[in-house]
């Protein structure tokens, strides 16, 4: 039983479909150039009609610390 589309991973399909194509041999990197392709178009649709936040990364370049490094000249 397929699980309601609200609970599937957004793009699962198409990253599952590109996953199994880098595995396959021998490689057909254009078949896998195509299915990235195919990828990238389908996050950025279902960005644009869900939001395109709800696509980012959940970290933050503010929560990086910095870091005293020593001096070596």
């Amino acid at each position: 039983m397929d699980a309601p589309e609200s609970l599937q991973p957004v793009c699962g399909q198409e990253a599952l479909d590109l996953l199994n194509c880098t595995t396959e041999s021998p490689y057909d990197k254009e078949k896998c150039q195509r299915l990235l392709e195919a990828l990238r178009q389908c996050v950025i649709n279902k960005g644009q009609r869900i939001g395109a936040t709800t696509l980012r990364p959940k970290v933050t370049l503010s929560e990086f610390k910095p870091v005293d490094l020593p001096d070596t000249c």
